[in-house]
């Protein structure tokens, strides 16, 4: 994760993606992460950093696009060591509307935690959308 967050900056600023090397962690995990999450929030919160393409793995994107995939790898990824640590998995409702209207709308389908986006086919919410904690179910 540590990694991916150092990304965000460094695509957004238009120097692609970097490898970066098998110690990203250093000495304090914590402080590694929370440097590059501040790093990464003044990149996307800087003037313009959204309308514009950028380069990454999978070759040229729209910002704005390939900031929000990033949002959703945070909350998947997040979800999955919180898990794994014994922590609340419990999510941003708010975050999770974005992420998950952006992975469901080139298919049609809304969210059930939100509104689709325009342009896409929306369903009811379900009762219980607004928790937006994802399916323990199986795990």
């Amino acid at each position: 994760m540590v990694s991916t967050t150092r990304n965000v900056k460094s695509i957004l600023e238009g120097n692609g993606p970097q490898n970066w090397g098998d110690n990203v962690l250093g000495d304090d995990p914590l402080a590694a992460f929370d440097q590059a999450r501040t790093d990464a929030l003044a990149a996307v919160r800087a003037p313009g950093a959204m309308a514009h393409t950028v380069t990454t793995r999978q070759g040229e994107r729209p910002a704005v696009d390939y900031a929000i995939g990033q949002l959703q790898e945070m909350l998947v990824h997040g979800w999955d060591l919180a898990k794994a640590t014994g922590q609340d998995t419990a999510m941003d409702p708010e975050l999770v509307e974005v992420g998950y209207a952006r992975a469901l709308a080139p298919y049609g389908i809304g969210t059930g935690c939100a509104a689709a986006p325009p342009g896409a086919r929306a369903r009811p919410p379900s009762p219980t959308a607004r928790t937006c904690r994802p399916s323990t179910s199986g795990s």
